[in-house]
């Protein structure tokens, strides 16, 4: 884990996952607004990271199924100013609302979210 103020990395970093009681290679970090630290999905489980005091909440890890709707396996997050989180798997997106605390969208984020920028893209593999 890099910790970082401004463009300078901050004292005592980078730090081992292990040694903040979380698992190497996560599939997917990011921060979490509802809950105000980090999270981190790896497998069926998550883990939930107190930035303040950089140790795991109590009670944690807990199992993926507490976010109705997402697969294992997310490999990317986006959080948009509307407050709802975006979550990635290859060319598939699930958008999870933190209210209703369930996935209320999914699709192929290439063709279904233009604010990606990516609707453009080709749909075969012929670039070049």
């Amino acid at each position: 884990m890099w910790r970082y103020t401004g463009p300078e990395l901050d004292p005592g970093f980078p730090r081992k996952s292990k040694e903040l009681g979380l698992p190497r290679r996560p599939h997917c970090v990011f921060f979490y607004g509802p809950l105000g630290h980090m999270v981190l999905f790896k497998g069926s489980r998550y883990f939930v990271l107190n930035l303040k005091t950089l140790h795991q909440e109590a009670y944690y890890p807990r199992r993926l199924t507490d976010w109705t709707g997402l697969p294992q396996g997310t490999n990317g997050a986006l959080t948009r100013p509307d407050g709802r989180l975006y979550l990635f798997k290859y060319q598939r997106f699930w958008r999870f609302d933190p209210m209703k605390v369930r996935v209320t969208r999914e699709g192929q984020w290439a063709k279904d979210l233009s604010w990606t920028g990516c609707s453009k893209i080709p749909q075969n593999n012929n670039i070049l």
